[in-house]
């Protein structure tokens, strides 16, 4: 009886040895999962990303297609869960307008048949902190499977590499279009990176036009989806590149 008791113990204190590393590796994730809220009912949902998503660590390597994308967020975002990424033809348009008080207005559509959409918040350690949206469909949610539960949600933390615009702090604004013609794919053995990290490089790491424009030209492009797209940007200084 003795013998079973200290079995008995030692199991209890290796689980709890466990579930104590779990939370600790999985807390700031925890957090952002536990942030999702459903807005509307189309569904539009709202997240404050905690989670270190390491963008910093994948502009090391990059990735020049949406595998190797999805391999990066596997491994380093979502501690090996599954996750896919299915990116469509895009029908979008973006704008943008003075406000009649002050200011201006950046606006954009999704042109798609069916998009439940999340707005994600993010405040990187070394990085602007901004706004940007995800359109959930890309990660493989539909109108049958939504983020509606914890379980449900675990794939949203994929969500920091799926914009498709967004505002940061400094006022830089950024949409991405669709072009019909030859993707691009370019090779001058710079780091690659493709249409969704882009996104999430000039809007973590660019205040203006001009910077965002310099930080493209660091790096190699590749469309996703097989796809050409280009981008809509315009900062706090009122300019605009298109």
């Amino acid at each position: 009886m003795k013998v079973l008791k200290k079995i008995g113990i030692t199991i209890l204190c290796l689980l709890l040895i466990c579930g104590i590393g779990i939370v600790c590796l999985f807390h700031k994730e925890y957090s952002s999962l536990k942030s999702l809220k459903k807005v509307d009912a189309y569904p539009m949902y709202t997240m404050d990303y905690s989670a270190d998503y390491g963008l910093d660590e994948f502009l090391e390597k990059g990735a020049s297609n949406d595998k190797e994308l999805v391999e990066f967020v596997v491994n380093h975002v979502m501690k090996g869960l599954p996750l896919s990424i299915n990116i469509p033809d895009l029908g979008c348009s973006t704008f943008i307008a003075q406000n009649k008080d002050s200011g201006y207005l950046f606006g954009r559509n999704f042109d798609m048949d069916y998009s439940p959409s999340v707005l994600v918040k993010t405040k990187p350690k070394n990085g602007y902190a901004s706004v940007s949206m995800v359109n959930l469909g890309f990660v493989g949610y539909n109108e049958k499977h939504l983020p509606d539960t914890l379980k449900d949600s675990l794939v949203t933390l994929a969500a920091p590499y799926a914009p498709l615009d967004g505002m940061n702090e400094k006022g830089l604004a950024v949409g991405v279009l669709l072009i019909d013609t030859k993707p691009t794919n370019q090779n001058t053995k710079k780091v690659d990176i493709t249409t969704t990290t882009a996104i999430r490089l000039m809007l973590d790491k660019a205040k203006n036009v001009d910077e965002a424009v310099e930080l493209l030209s660091s790096y190699d492009m590749h469309s996703s989806a097989n796809s050409c797209y280009h981008f809509q940007i315009c900062d706090a200084l009122e300019r605009v590149l298109l």
